[in-house]
C-alpha cells in the first residue's frame, strides 16, 4: 500500500523542473542574489507541498 505521507514522484519531477528553470533563468538575467532565490524556492516548495497535503484530505 502506498504511504500517503510520501509525495508523488510526478509532482517531485514537476517541482524539480520548475526550480531548475528558475535557476537557469536567474543565471542569465542575474535579477536575484542567492538569498533571494533560496527564499523564492522555499516559498514555492512550501506552497506545492501544502497544496498536495490539502488535496489528499478530500
Amino acid at each position: 500500500m502506498e504511504n500517503k505521507k510520501d509525495l508523488d514522484p510526478k509532482l517531485l519531477r514537476e517541482m524539480f523542473n520548475s526550480i531548475r528553470s528558475a535557476e537557469i533563468q536567474n543565471i542569465k538575467t542575474q535579477k536575484r542574489d542567492d538569498k533571494g532565490m533560496v527564499r523564492i524556492i522555499e516559498d514555492y516548495i512550501n506552497k506545492k507541498v501544502m497544496e498536495e497535503m490539502t488535496g489528499d484530505e478530500d
